[in-house]
């Protein structure tokens, strides 16, 4: 995964400022159906297309070698009215709705969801890394 410029922003403020940097208190994960770009916010699945879908909330695990896996599964299972998607990139953002885009990452493979077949990440495959 890579981070958001606003993510960016809250490591070099924390490591290299005096500025005091709130650490948000929740994580939660959206998914795209294309790069969700440097702000996070390109071709997340929307209320509007979809009424069902609301980003999950997720638990990281501690850092390990760079890296953070997740620790608990995380399933979306929107109703899908406007078909399947093809979800190509996952976002971990600070908030369930609105909010600040921390990291996203294109999976390896794109999955599909649908309203007969929900999307689930089972622990420890959403990983946020550092080069």
């Amino acid at each position: 995964m890579s981070f958001t410029t606003y993510g960016e922003n809250l490591l070099i403020n924390w490591a290299f400022n005096v500025d005091s940097v709130t650490r948000p208190t929740a994580w939660f994960v959206a998914i795209h159906t294309a790069d969700p770009t440097e702000t996070g916010a390109t071709a997340e699945m929307v209320v509007g297309t979809d009424a069902d879908y609301v980003r999950q909330a997720v638990t990281m695990g501690t850092s390990s070698s760079g890296s953070s896996a997740s620790t608990t599964q995380v399933v979306f299972t929107p109703a899908a009215a406007a078909g399947t998607y093809a979800v190509t990139h996952v976002s971990i953002w600070d908030a369930a709705t609105v909010g600040n885009c921390i990291m996203y990452g294109a999976l390896a493979t794109p999955r599909s969801i649908s309203n007969a077949s929900p999307l689930t990440f089972e622990i420890g495959e959403i990983i946020a890394a550092l080069d």
